[in-house]
């Protein structure tokens, strides 16, 4: 009995490791979307240059072509927000930003892969990059928005068609 009651003991407390729910530690969230806050102050030609970033818009379009969701379209932006929030951003204010875009709507084929807090044209924004597709064996295509952190307008739009 004794030994009975080690091993369940030792199950137990082996069994509260890191996968287990009842812990507290956090599992490292996914690489896309990439969530960077830069000094950054671009013009246009800055941006017509720099997008799409090739590196994150590659790795969204390997994990998401032929299998994107309204359901994994809401994960991805949730990703994000929680990645500002470690940043320390206002979460309400890059969401708000974020739905602005017309990017999130259900049935749309589109999911975000690079955000970065920075300034265009001295004005503070949010720049969101978008892989997009006609369908979801054509995601692959990019898609950006500046967006004004106060006005939530869009300041600048750039596509690749």
């Amino acid at each position: 009995m004794k030994h009975n009651m080690f091993f369940l003991l030792t199950l137990i407390v082996f069994g509260c490791q890191k996968d287990n729910p009842v812990t507290t530690e956090q599992k490292p969230l996914p690489e896309v979307p990439q969530v960077i806050v830069t000094n950054a102050n671009y013009v246009e030609s800055d941006l017509q240059i720099r997008v799409p970033d090739t590196t994150y818009i590659k790795k969204c379009c390997a994990l998401y072509k032929f299998n994107l969701t309204d359901s994994s379209k809401r994960y991805v932006a949730n990703v994000l927000l929680q990645k500002a929030k470690s940043l320390n951003q206002d979460t309400s204010i890059v969401s708000e930003c974020l739905k602005a875009t017309g990017q999130l709507k259900d049935s749309l084929i589109s999911v975000a892969y690079f955000a970065e807090r920075a300034k265009y044209q001295s004005k503070d924004c949010w720049i969101f990059e978008f892989a997009w597709g006609l369908s979801t064996d054509d995601l692959g295509h990019h898609r950006c928005f500046v967006m004004d952190v106060v006005t939530k307008d869009t300041l600048l739009f750039i596509t690749c068609r």
